[in-house]
This record gives structure tokens, sequence and C-alpha cells, in this order.
């Protein structure tokens, strides 16, 4: 009979996942909606647009810390590549990486997506005369096609170049961490 482990469930990185969604989400709406009160159709558009990019940036991200080889990293950290011990880190938490990029930060994306597309219709139904429901079930067409396209698109960028992406990641949080003090994965030490 074959070793059957069942899969641990992280409770910590779990109950993080929720503190942190519930933090992200309640920011970024309340700054959506502050931006939103007072701007007008066009930069509704235009923050309608960036939430998408971002929610797709952020999906890029994890799927490339899931393909991502270690190996070259490796050598690049001993020749102090900046970037390289970050991009390591990234790929040996890839499954939180993926969690956080893929399930909060892409979930939270499609939701201010709606949020700000909702927003946008109520700006529209006193200015265009379109039935409320036909503008509501194009719009969302729309934004959910654009959505799923960019997404679909990227998919092989990410895996294909996920070394490159992991790198490009991993110099981010170098800077991060080197000029701002902001660390994202603390260090431990070996357990024996």
């Amino acid at each position: 009979m074959a070793n059957s482990k069942k899969p641990k469930v992280n409770i910590k990185w779990t109950f993080t996942a929720v503190i942190i969604s519930f933090v992200t989400a309640m920011g970024l709406g309340s700054v959506s909606e502050v931006l939103l009160s007072e701007a007008g159709l066009l930069m509704a558009f235009i923050l309608l647009l960036v939430v998408i990019f971002l929610g797709v940036v952020f999906d890029i991200i994890g799927i490339a810390a899931a393909a991502a080889d270690e190996k070259p990293f490796h050598s690049m950290a001993s020749n102090k590549v900046a970037g390289a011990r970050h991009a390591i880190k990234l790929i040996r938490n890839a499954g939180v990486v993926s969690n956080f990029c893929n399930d909060i930060m892409g979930d939270i994306c499609n939701i201010l997506s709606g949020t700000i597309l909702g927003i946008i219709l109520l700006k529209l139904s006193g200015k265009v005369n379109v039935d409320r429901a036909i503008m509501s079930a194009l719009l969302s067409s729309i934004v959910a096609a654009t959505t799923i396209g960019l997404k679909a698109a990227e998919k092989n960028i990410a895996v294909n170049q996920s070394n490159d992406i992991i790198l490009l990641v991993g110099k981010f949080l170098y800077w991060l961490s080197r000029y701002l003090k902001i660390e994202l994965f603390k260090n431990k030490k070996n357990k024996k």
C-alpha cells in the first residue's frame, strides 16, 4: 500500500488569508468608493480598467510562482543577483503565493470591478436613454469578456516566462526590503 498521507491544512495561513482578504477588500473598496464618489464617468472607466489589469498582473505572478524552476536562482543568488533570494522564497512558497495572488487578490479585483461597474451604471442611468437591464447586461458582459480574455492570454506567458516573471517580482521584493524595510518573508532558521 502506498504511503497515503492526508494533506495538511495550513490553519495559520488560512486565518492570515482571511484577515488579509478582509483588510485589503475594505481598504481598496473604501479608496475606490471615495475616488468614484467625486469622479466623472471617464475616471470611473479608467479605474475599472486599472482594477481589471491589476487582477491580471496578480494572476500572472501566481501562475509563474507555481511554474518557475528554482535551480537557476541558486546560481544567481550565489552571484549576488538582486532579487534572486526573494525569487527562491517565492518559488518555495508557491502555494501561498498562488493563493494570495490568484485567489485573494484576483477575487478582490473581480469584486471591485463589479462594484465599480455598478457605480458606472448609476452614473450612466441618468445620461443614456437605454433600458437599465440591457445596459447592465451589456457592460457586465464586456467586463467579464475582457477579464477572461486577458487572463486566457496571459496563462501561456506566465508559464513560459515564469522564471523571468519571478525574478522581476523578486527584484521588486528586494527593493521593498532594502529601501523601504518591508520584508514579506521572514527568515526561518533550519530546523533539524
